[in-house]
């Protein structure tokens, strides 16, 4: 198609099985760690609200102080990630 080159999709590769080999053990540690479904929400709670809550969906990102919109752009909900 024309999008990327195959080298650079190949050397993604790498980058995904690491990606998904961290979330994986994170996932892991969090359900040994925790003795009731409760401890798990709280963790949960805490990465992901934030970042659906500054992703732009329910205000605009141009209401947001500075700072916190550079904050909002890293975020992987954002609309604009690369």
């Amino acid at each position: 198609m024309g999008d990327f080159s195959r080298s650079g999709a190949l050397a993604a590769i790498p980058l995904c099985f690491a990606g998904a080999t961290l979330f994986a053990a994170l996932g892991l540690l969090v359900a040994a760690k925790s003795r009731t479904i409760e401890e798990i929400s709280y963790p949960q709670y805490l990465l992901v609200f934030p970042m659906f809550l500054f992703c732009g969906v329910f205000f605009p990102l141009s209401l947001l102080p500075r700072y916190l919109q550079w904050v909002a752009w890293g975020l992987p909900p954002h609309p604009s990630f690369p």
